[in-house]
C-alpha cells in the first residue's frame, strides 16, 4: 500500500513539473525575436521608390524603372538581400 501511495505522489509531481515546463516553453516561444536590425538597400540606377509593403519576414518594394516599368523587389529585411523580382509589363507610368 505504501508503494502505491509513493507511486501516485511521484506521478503527481511529474505532472506538475511537465505542466510548468510546457508553459515555460510556450512563453519563451511567444516572446519572438526582439533583436533590432538595420539593413541598407540600393535601388538600381534610374529606379524610383513608389511604395513599400511588409510581412513578418519579407519587405516588398514597389519601384518604377527608367522606362516607366513597374518592378516589385522582394527583400529579406534583416540582410537587405534581394530574394526576387517581378516586372509588371504594360503598367502605366
Amino acid at each position: 500500500m505504501a508503494a502505491l501511495k509513493a507511486l501516485v505522489i511521484g506521478m503527481g509531481i511529474l505532472i506538475i513539473v511537465g505542466v510548468v515546463v510546457l508553459f515555460a516553453t510556450l512563453a519563451s516561444r511567444m516572446g519572438g525575436n526582439k533583436q533590432a536590425w538595420e539593413s541598407r538597400v540600393a535601388l538600381p540606377d534610374g529606379f524610383g521608390l513608389v511604395g513599400v509593403a511588409g510581412t513578418q519576414d519579407r519587405v516588398i518594394l514597389h519601384t518604377r524603372g527608367p522606362k516607366g516599368e513597374a518592378v516589385l523587389l522582394t527583400l529579406d529585411p534583416a540582410t537587405g538581400k534581394t530574394l526576387g523580382r517581378v516586372v509588371i509589363e504594360g503598367a502605366a507610368p
